[in-house]
């Protein structure tokens, strides 16, 4: 017998939804109730000019295969991948429930009402970051992917800042570095192990000098028939153009790169292409990759956007 899946857009008896609107409370922590295994991250992201990736993970966890507290550094520099993680006990970590401010061992992350902060402390990796939302908050539906009887496994994810202007410098194995560059964040939990309802996720954000492109796409394992569920968003300047769940998409996928088009069914229907390389993780289970690309619009089908993108894919059951 197949268990049912509730799509972003849907509530736990299939009832339609429309976009809620992110308030600074999605943003906080949000504590387990009694009896309830729960993992939540908030994910900051940097793209840079000249190619630099950087990226980090706050996450809190009482999963057991999880410990209580980590955060996760990754950066990609000169042809060169490096990652670091800095586990912590419950007494060296802080964390609000009515905003974004987070505290793992030395290193923290807050939201002071028009920027986000982060300091970052440990071995190989130090440095201040400061992010300026570029657009308003975005999460597709209500944010949840739900599954089972009555959607009690659930999955959100969330985008406070779909894109920023981030400046600031970093400290990487002792060499320094200027940051200035185009930034990304998003929240997401969820209450259960991830393979007993699902085999993949994928995850796109891409930047031209005008538009923003995000994209998801969750897919679950056989015993939810393998349904995919998508979402993409697409603004121009600071403006919301597109929210739809309404998505094509096709993924060729060869050793060491990847080129995924993906195309929308609701005005202004966008035809988005995606040719990426490998930057971090390992092919075949979680993995970070960039690239170039470009997206069309049918309204002005002789203009190509140009830009860059990343495509962040979990391979889990």
């Amino acid at each position: 017998m197949r268990e049912s899946t509730f799509s972003f857009w849907q509530d736990a008896e299939f009832n339609a939804l429309i976009d809620k609107p992110l308030t600074v409370e999605d943003d906080a922590y949000h504590p387990p109730r009694e009896g309830e295994t729960l993992e939540e991250s908030w994910l900051f992201e940097i793209l840079t000019p000249d190619h630099l990736y950087f990226r980090v993970a706050f996450t809190l966890s009482n999963m057991s295969s999880s410990p209580p507290a980590y955060h996760k550094l990754a950066w990609w520099v000169g042809g060169e991948k490096n990652t670091e993680s800095i586990e912590v006990g419950p007494q060296d970590f802080t964390a609000s429930t009515e905003r974004c401010q987070l505290k793992i061992g030395p290193s923290r992350a807050e939201y002071t009402g028009n920027k986000y902060s982060l300091y970052l402390e440990s071995t190989r990796v130090t440095g201040e970051l400061e992010f300026f939302p570029l657009l308003a908050g975005w999460q597709p539906g209500i944010g949840r992917v739900a599954y089972g009887d009555q959607g009690l496994r659930y999955i959100y994810w969330q985008v406070p800042v779909p894109r920023a202007s981030v400046q600031g410098e970093v400290s990487l194995e002792g060499k320094r570095y200027k940051i200035e560059g185009i930034g990304y964040h998003d929240h997401r939990r969820c209450n259960f192990p991830l393979p007993e309802a699902l085999e993949g996720a994928r995850i796109i954000r891409f930047y031209t000098d005008e538009y923003t492109l995000l994209a998801a796409d969750f897919w679950g394992n056989l015993l939810y028939s393998r349904r995919h569920i998508q979402a993409l968003y697409l603004a121009k300047g600071s403006e919301m153009k597109l929210s739809t769940s309404k998505v094509e998409s096709n993924l060729v996928d060869t050793q060491g790169s990847s080129s995924l088009e993906l195309r929308t069914g609701t005005d202004p229907m966008v035809t988005f292409k995606l040719n990426t390389t490998h930057l971090l993780g390992e092919k075949g289970s979680f993995r970070v990759e960039r690239g170039s690309g470009f997206l069309r619009l049918a309204t002005t089908p002789e203009e190509e956007s140009q830009g860059w993108g990343v495509l962040e894919t979990f391979i889990i059951g």
